[in-house]
């Protein structure tokens, strides 16, 4: 992998749970960590109901798993990096490689 840097990060899928009064509590499964590359692509400052915000978009690449494969990455999924949560919107794999389009988000923001 070449051109951005390199991280371990924590590969984490969304799941669902019965909430015992007949509803479903949204939730996060962690799925083990994985080696990335991650590349910036843009920064931004957006206006918010609450001031201004920062947008930070990047690519983040890894090696692909085997379809069907629990650590296959999907669009809905998320990277966690310390206090750092990528969100998965896009996924295409190239070259034996998954090259996934993310977003920046608050690890309160995305519980």
């Amino acid at each position: 992998m070449r051109g951005g840097h390199r991280r371990y990060v924590h590969h984490e899928v969304p799941r669902t749970t019965p909430d015992g009064a007949g509803g479903f509590e949204a939730g996060w499964l962690a799925n083990g960590g994985l080696w990335v590359e991650l590349r910036e692509r843009s920064r931004r400052l957006r206006a918010d109901d609450l001031g201004p915000a920062s947008e930070l978009r990047a690519r983040i690449v890894l090696r692909a798993a085997p379809d069907g494969h629990p650590n296959r990455v999907e669009p809905g999924d998320r990277f966690r990096e310390l206090a750092r949560v990528w969100i998965v919107e896009a996924v295409h794999q190239d070259d034996g490689r998954q090259h996934c389009d993310a977003r920046a988000a608050a690890p309160e923001a995305e519980r």
